[in-house]
């Protein structure tokens, strides 16, 4: 059942309840006030004339009846009324033809209907209007009170003196007692006053627990003339379990996140810190209490500016922008960026959406990974400085026949244009740029099958003749890893060949 709706006709009950205390006030059920008078005989002759669905004219006893019934229009009180003694009556109505009559008995009346022209005319007998009227009103107060009574949840009136004066079924079963075996005054289960706080609970309620100390209760108190005051309580046990496991899980997090090195930090739907671990607070060097107080994003980076934990920025108005940029990217979930602080600290900043329009930053310091990262691009950039003030044509292939390295001795010797490329070169490729220079030469396949070849790996030297002033020697070295070293000198023809071909 919608709670609303529960709420809504557990407020008309109680008024129509107040308003026909003379008449029948709980005729029965488990209130203290007195029965009323019993309705007056019925009469008949009530007329009623038609013009569609607007009444044009009516006995004074017609408008009399149709004053407490519901309805937009009085063609639709009318057939409230009819309707449950008369079913199927209004549409019979509307289907009368021109000059047609009919004539509807049930339910203690009679009708009488015929169409003139354009207009309808009514005839009711059986009931005077004030007996109409008040069964009406009767039908009415029962069905709401069935409506109360059957409810699963309690709902209880109290006097100004806090004393109660009805309660209804569900209120009566938590006391232990009987319907036919009640004892007055009943006792208070729920006393007004918020016992706690519950960000889950009904608009304008007070989560209370109930006398027994275990059941736990959305109540809403509301203030009637006269000093009385009518209580709803709706059962809110699953709430607090769902609550408590969402503390549970969120405890379960924390704990989980204590001992992580990352910085940690959620923002709800409405931008407010909602959880952080230690980390953060170290990394950031914002205070826990500042943290605890749950700031909204843009007062936690303001605070990061203060305390130069974000990359500068010239002016104010481009550090604004920087900052509605990172929640803007952190909301789509693509934004990694690598903040360079002023002191010298590197951090990786990362920020993902999360259900519910919450966003998480993970802050982590690479500082020593940076350090290191650029350490070891310095040696790698002084070893080929090495390599390249040697004046050999120098090659390193892999195990695999991938090229390892190459100086600028080997770019000039083969005519290699653009020395730093890094696109990948095979021994095979390799091979054929050196046929290409010297086609004659023998020993290419030779070097071939060292390159690559984990077994009988051994140093050799070989010569290639270039012409008549020159030759090639070309020396292979095996090195860790299964990889080759690959060197060329070019010699005068003067010197004595080794292997020259």
């Amino acid at each position: 059942m919608d709670i609303a709706f529960f709420l809504t006709v557990a407020a008309a009950t109680v008024m129509a309840t107040g308003a026909a205390t003379a008449v029948a006030v709980f005729l029965s059920g488990h209130t203290r006030g007195p029965k009323g008078p019993a309705p007056g005989p019925p009469a008949e002759g009530i007329t009623f004339l038609f013009d569609d669905e607007r009444l044009i004219d009516s006995s004074p006893e017609g408008l009399l009846l149709l004053a407490p019934l519901r309805g937009r229009t009085d063609w639709t009180r009318l057939g409230g009324y009819l309707e449950p003694r008369l079913p199927g009556v209004m549409a019979r109505l509307t289907a009368l033809p021109p000059g047609g009559e009919t004539r509807d008995s049930g339910g203690g009346v009679t009708l009488e209907a015929r169409r003139e022209n354009a207009h309808l005319r009514l005839i009711l007998r059986g009931a005077t209007a004030a007996a109409l009227s008040l069964t009406a009103a009767e039908e009415e107060l029962a069905l709401l009170r069935r409506t109360l009574e059957t409810a699963p949840w309690p709902v209880w009136r109290t006097d100004p003196a806090g004393e109660i004066t009805w309660v209804n079924a569900a209120y009566l079963a938590l006391t232990g007692s009987k319907p036919d075996d009640i004892t007055w005054p009943l006792p208070r289960l729920f006393l007004p006053g918020p016992r706690e706080t519950a960000p889950g609970s009904l608009p304008g309620s007070q989560r209370i627990q109930g006398v027994d100390g275990e059941a736990w209760f959305d109540c809403v108190f509301t203030a009637e003339k006269g000093g009385d005051t009518v209580g709803y309580a709706i059962p809110a046990d699953g709430m607090m379990r769902m609550e408590r496991q969402l503390r549970g899980s969120q405890q379960a997090m924390s704990d989980a996140f204590m001992g992580l090195a990352i910085g940690l930090a959620v923002f709800d739907r409405g931008r407010k810190l909602q959880m952080f671990n230690p980390a953060l607070a170290d990394l950031t060097r914002l205070g826990p209490d500042f943290l605890a107080a749950r700031p909204s994003l843009f007062a936690f980076l303001e605070r990061l500016r203060e305390q130069r934990m974000l990359p500068e920025r010239r002016d104010y108005a481009s550090w604004r922008q920087q900052m509605t940029e990172v929640q803007k990217a952190a909301e789509a979930g693509g934004y990694e960026e690598t903040w360079s602080l002023p002191g010298g600290q590197t951090y990786r900043v990362t920020g993902q959406p999360h259900p519910e329009g919450a966003i998480t930053f993970l802050l982590e310091d690479i500082t020593g990974e940076i350090t290191l990262s650029r350490r070891f691009r310095a040696e790698i950039e002084l070893s080929q400085e090495v390599i390249d003030a040697i004046p050999d044509a120098i090659a390193v292939f892999s195990a695999a026949g991938m090229l390892l390295v190459s100086n600028r001795a080997y770019a000039s010797l083969w005519g290699i244009e653009g020395g730093e490329d890094l696109t990948p070169v095979e021994i095979d490729q390799a091979i054929a740029l050196w046929e290409a220079k010297l086609p004659e030469a023998t020993l290419w396949g030779r070097l071939r099958q060292q390159v690559g070849t984990l077994d009988r790996r051994e140093e050799w030297t070989a010569a290639i003749r270039r012409d008549g002033a020159t030759f090639l020697q070309c020396r292979t070295t095996p090195l860790s890893d299964g990889a080759t070293l690959v060197a060329f000198q070019i010699r005068p023809a003067g010197e004595r060949l080794l292997a020259a071909e």
